[in-house]
């Protein structure tokens, strides 16, 4: 029962026509959303202890937020002007990156990061055999369908799972700053205005290497 979820859909707009003015909302078991909330306090820890966030990641943290993520790009658009540079910013949107996740690719990412042989074992479990269905009311239900990817949509540890599965995109940047808020990545450089050309060119490299690297994983 804790790994069936009913999915109701809530409307986006004023009057919905199609599927995607549509919010699918996961409905998920109690009692199973409360034992994440143990596992989610105790896999935090074990990030925080082992420095494993990157600092430049401010979703789904303790003491981080939307105002974290917007203090730190603005100071640093701030700090550009204060010195007559210029700031290019882009601005990345990973589309349905939740539910692309790679159940094998996060397990392994879980045991590169140091987790034990048991914790991948159970986090595999937690993340197999997991079934969904749209409920519109007690009696308008589809049928089950099984869910092979992605995390478990409005679970508690989905959104920290996701964060493990993107810990390395970093790696792939160069010569340009970043700030990520969950699947929302923010790319930008400070320049003075005669090197526009060659910043340029650096932007572009690294967004081609996130979508490359995105890609691959999701």
């Amino acid at each position: 029962m804790w790994k069936l979820a009913n999915i109701v859909p809530l409307p986006r707009v004023t009057h919905p026509k199609e599927c995607k003015d549509y919010r699918p909302v996961s409905i998920l078991c109690v009692l199973g959303k409360m034992f994440e909330k143990i596992v989610h306090a105790q896999v935090c820890e074990f990030l925080l202890q082992n420095n494993l966030f990157t600092s430049c990641q401010s979703g789904f943290r303790p003491k981080h937020s939307t105002l974290t993520a917007l203090l730190k790009v603005t100071d640093d658009i701030r700090s550009g002007i204060d010195q007559r540079l210029l700031t290019l910013l882009v601005l990345l949107d990973l589309s349905k990156a939740f539910d692309c996740v790679h159940h094998d690719l996060l397990l392994s990412k879980l045991s590169y990061l140091g987790f034990s042989v048991s914790a991948v074992a159970w986090f595999r479990s937690y993340l197999s055999n997991r079934m969904h269905r749209v409920s519109i009311n007690t009696t308008d239900v589809s049928d089950w369908a099984n869910i092979i990817t992605g995390v478990p949509q409005g679970s508690v540890l989905g959104p920290l799972l996701f964060l493990i599965y993107l810990f390395d995109l970093p790696e792939v940047l160069s010569n340009c700053s970043y700030h990520m808020y969950a699947d929302d990545i923010q790319l930008y450089v400070n320049f003075p205005i005669n090197d526009f050309s060659s910043q340029l060119n650096v932007i572009s490299k690294n967004i081609n290497n996130v979508i490359t690297t995105v890609v691959t994983i999701i």
